[in-house]
Order: structure tokens, then C-alpha cells, then sequence
């Protein structure tokens, strides 16, 4: 079984999310924002590497692990800069990627681009 730890204080979550979209619904490929402030320990003693807060990372695994203090079953993510080293979920907020009003493109553009037809390159 793998083990992981973290000192930090336990980060609270309060946004109401829609349904399959709870910050406590981790899937791979989901993108996690660090809240750890207090940096990473191995077995409770041994500072360790991981996500700086602030980091955003791809989630690459989530699991089920005992917690190693408190023993009970909590949610751990694994990121492939870390391989093999799990981090609990709560220290981690989901980010939902949404599009910004300026990124989005107006229909009516993209239908007048696509009417225009294709021309062939010119040299310079």
C-alpha cells in the first residue's frame, strides 16, 4: 500500500457545485490548484518534495489511501511530475476550465469565414 502525509491544515470547501462537479469528485485529468502553504513531509518527519502552493497540476491518479496519522480512507491524487507519491485531495482545489467571453468566438464570424473560399499561398 502506498502512504503519503501532509501536516497542513485541512482546507475547507464552500462553493455549491453542480452535480458531478464537487470538488470532491476528482478524476484523472482534472486540473488541481495546490492550497499547502506548509510544504510536504515523508512519514511525518522527512520534508519532501511536492506541488508549491499555488501550483496547478494534471491529475494523473486518484485512489482511495489510508490516511497515515489518522488511518481513516481518504482521497489521494498522484501527479506525474511526483510518480508514486500520492497527496491528499483536500489540500487541492478542482479547477473547471470555462472559456472567458473574449476567447470565445462570434458564430456569425466563423460562419463567414467558412463561406470564403480557399485561396493558394503567395510568395513573397
Amino acid at each position: 500500500m502506498r502512504w503519503f502525509l501532509n501536516l497542513g491544515r485541512r482546507c475547507g470547501k464552500t462553493a455549491a457545485n453542480a452535480p458531478g462537479d464537487s470538488p470532491d469528485e476528482w478524476r484523472a485529468g482534472d486540473l488541481a490548484e495546490c492550497l499547502n502553504a506548509n510544504g510536504w513531509f515523508r512519514n511525518g518527519i522527512y520534508p519532501d518534495h511536492g506541488p508549491a502552493c499555488g501550483d496547478v497540476r494534471i491529475v494523473q491518479v486518484v485512489e482511495i489511501a489510508a490516511h497515515l496519522l489518522a488511518g481513516e480512507p481518504t482521497i489521494v491524487l498522484e501527479f506525474a511530475r511526483w510518480p508514486r507519491k500520492l497527496y491528499p485531495a483536500y489540500c487541492f482545489r478542482k479547477i473547471t476550465p470555462r472559456a472567458d467571453a473574449a476567447e470565445r468566438a462570434d458564430p456569425a464570424f466563423v460562419a463567414d469565414l467558412r463561406a470564403q473560399p480557399a485561396r493558394e499561398k503567395e510568395d513573397a
